[in-house]
């Protein structure tokens, strides 16, 4: 190993030792004293995406090209468990070409 890289090896050593020591605080940090806002996630939702995708496979000639709508509702039951019911439309065409 070269002296360049031992070099590089301590002043990254030191950044990183010195970037620890900025970020953990010391004794003298104050604690927080605002209460913590909760907001209710619960309650109903919809929604409404789109795509497009274009595919050419030139090992068997097949184009596919598709342009999907979606639509979407749902109840958020809380902030990890919600029911949902989605509508999807797909156009996707498939050509041969030669």
């Amino acid at each position: 190993m070269t002296i360049f890289y031992r070099i590089l090896r301590i002043v990254l050593g030191l950044l990183f030792l010195q970037s620890a020591f900025l970020y953990a605080g010391s004794k003298n940090v104050s604690k927080a004293t605002s209460p913590v806002v909760s907001v209710d996630v619960s309650g109903f939702y919809i929604g409404a995406g789109i795509g497009w995708m274009r595919l050419k496979d030139d090992y068997t000639f097949e184009f596919f090209e598709t342009f999907p709508l979606m639509l979407q509702a749902g109840y958020r039951l809380n902030e990890y468990v919600s029911l949902e019911a989605r509508y999807v439309r797909d156009n996707g065409k498939v050509r041969y070409e030669n």
